[in-house]
């Protein structure tokens, strides 16, 4: 009879033991962040002065991975730098004599005109939609722009190479 007491005592005690258990939680979270990348693929960059009106085509390729609260990833450009000569003269090619015609349709326009990507001077090259997990998720995109000199640079210019900076511009609306 002892054996069965002992037995039965065991058995009250592993489950007078359950019954004190307990539980905590902690919230887990996993996050990947957005991502947006933009670099110029092509461009010859090297205009003549002298024979105005003559594009050339800048190609940028983007990436990105945006989240589903935006509408789209807007592609942009801007003369950052104006041209300005290398031998010391005061001449200077602005964003008023350079002109961008964005995906080659349209118009060209002066470069500086716009206010694309959030940006006080930069022209709008396209606006691709993010509607869908598909198109908020984009590798490898290519757009284009035609850039030239415009009619307005004076013939009083000095013989010289001017050099300046275009920048492309990748932004989620």
């Amino acid at each position: 009879m002892k054996s069965k007491w002992v037995v039965l005592i065991l058995a009250v005690v592993a489950l007078s033991a359950a019954s004190f258990a307990q539980t905590a939680t902690t919230p887990i979270v996993a996050t990947k962040a957005e991502s947006l990348s933009i670099s110029v693929s092509s461009f010859p960059a090297s205009f003549n002065v002298m024979s105005p009106g003559t594009p050339q085509t800048l190609t940028t390729t983007s990436s990105w991975n945006v989240k589903p609260s935006r509408t789209g990833v807007a592609i942009c450009v801007s003369l950052t730098t104006p041209l300005s000569g290398t031998t010391g003269n005061t001449d200077v090619i602005d964003g008023t004599m350079v002109q961008a015609q964005p995906e080659g349709t349209g118009p060209f326009t002066n470069i500086n005109a716009g206010t694309g990507c959030g940006q006080p001077t930069a022209t709008l090259i396209t606006t691709h939609t993010a509607n869908t997990k598909a198109l908020r998720q984009q590798s490898n995109v290519s757009d284009t722009v035609a850039i030239q000199l415009g009619n307005n640079i004076p013939a009083t210019f000095e013989a010289d190479t001017y050099t300046g900076t275009i920048t492309v511009y990748a932004s989620a609306q």
